[in-house]
């Protein structure tokens, strides 16, 4: 049923900030006028609200709702769920079989500082799920993930192999790759190991992202990294804005993708952001360019000027300074 009609309303504006009883009518899904009321008033044709509160959207300026929505097809590994390595190896082998995608099951959002042996799970913890299926569980900061043997295998990556530029491999006793994976580079070659994504896949789990955020509220967010899979992930945005849309968004392409494909390489920000627009009906916007120069707080792999909280030394910048890509000249 189309609502056309809200009543017995609390409004806060946001610009006189003092409440008021309300009545709300609405057109095309927009609010078409705000009628204050003196009193509660009885309409069995409009939606009443109670008094319960209506206030303006919250925009968001920084998430990754394309990754968030992914997460939830995974092992949920974060600290509300997960205390020890322990548990994560079980909440792996209780969900295995319904998240297997093409020889992998994937995990998210743990925290090595929520852990009780305060370290990050390696390949021989993950190992103890599966020998045989690759295993790869991502840090909640996004920056690092930690895999099994045979995600290794799937990866081209050897024991012995040296660290990539820019992020590292812990090692064990002996010196050898143990699986986890410290930052963006030394991510990449997981990235493209994984599953081959489709642009379809993107509609499905943003629509599972927009209905969390909306859920909270939020009615204005931005997606900080488009392209960590290449061009398909922008495929993939084209994809869902041409579908219907529930809330606006905001798109920053990584410089790789301007960088290195050619449908990108030379093109320029207001065709980019003209083409967003109109497929979108206006509810999608080009963010900008999203350039790496340093490392992760929760890692503490950023460099600082002082110390962490914790009293740990801020390291020397891991990654080296990217070209920035001046897209608006």
């Amino acid at each position: 049923m189309e609502i056309s009609k809200i009543v017995n309303a609390n409004i806060l504006d946001m610009i006189d900030n003092k409440p008021y009883l309300a009545t709300l009518y609405l057109k095309d899904g927009y609010i078409d006028q705000i009628i204050s009321q003196d009193s509660i008033i009885k309409d069995n044709e409009a939606l009443d609200l109670e008094e319960k509160w209506i206030t303006p959207g919250f925009i968001d300026t920084h998430s990754h709702p394309t990754a968030y929505g992914t997460t939830k097809t995974m092992v949920d590994c974060s600290a509300n769920k997960i205390s020890n390595i322990d548990e994560l190896i079980q909440q792996f082998k209780v969900q295995k079989e319904n998240l297997y995608k093409k020889g992998w099951v994937m995990g998210f959002g743990y925290n090595e500082k929520s852990l009780e042996e305060q370290r990050h799970p390696n390949r021989f913890d993950l190992d103890k799920i599966s020998e045989d299926v690759a295993i790869c569980v991502m840090h909640y900061s996004g920056h690092m993930a930690t895999v099994n043997t045979k995600a290794l295998e799937y990866m081209g990556v050897s024991l012995d192999d040296p660290d990539p530029e820019g992020g590292y491999y812990e090692r064990d006793q002996n010196g050898k790759v143990n699986g986890v994976l410290i930052e963006i580079p030394a991510t990449a070659k997981l990235q493209r190991a994984l599953p081959e994504a489709k642009p379809e896949d993107t509609i499905y789990t943003m629509n599972l992202a927009v209905d969390d955020y909306v859920k909270s509220g939020i009615t204005n967010t931005s997606d900080l990294l488009i392209g960590s899979r290449g061009y398909i992930d922008y495929e993939g945005v084209l994809k869902f804005l041409e579908s219907p849309q529930r809330i606006r968004t905001r798109w920053m392409l990584s410089h790789e993708l301007l960088e290195q494909n050619h449908n990108l390489k030379n093109i320029h920000a207001n065709e980019i952001e003209e083409k967003l627009n109109n497929i979108s009906n206006g509810m999608g916007h080009l963010g900008g360019v999203k350039c790496f120069s340093d490392g992760s707080i929760q890692l503490q792999t950023a460099s600082i000027r002082n110390k962490y909280l914790d009293g740990s030394e801020a390291p020397a910048p891991l990654m080296s300074n990217n070209k920035l890509i001046d897209i608006f000249k």
